[in-house]
Parts: structure tokens; C-alpha cells; sequence
């Protein structure tokens, strides 16, 4: 599925990326409760 807009490709996008973001924000030592600021990255919306 190509990546697009719309509910139903936002939802399948964030099922392939979530375990990777994951990983790279526990990996980062990060928990639930703390903050982090995402600067430049997104969609563009």
C-alpha cells in the first residue's frame, strides 16, 4: 500500500512504524511520562 492521506492510511502507517519508533525512543532510554520535542519531522501537516 503506497503511502497517502485519509484515516485508513494514517492508521496503516502508523502499524509499520510504531515497533521502529518504539525501539528507537526505549532505546533512547526514554519511559511513559517523560517529554520529548520532535522538531522537523512529520508529514508536513
Amino acid at each position: 500500500m503506497p503511502l497517502g492521506r485519509g484515516d485508513e492510511a494514517m492508521e496503516y502507517q502508523a502499524s509499520v512504524f510504531r515497533p521502529l519508533t518504539e525501539g528507537v525512543l526505549r532505546a533512547a532510554g526514554l519511559r511513559p511520562g517523560m517529554r520529548v520535542l520532535d522538531v522537523g519531522c512529520g508529514v508536513g501537516r
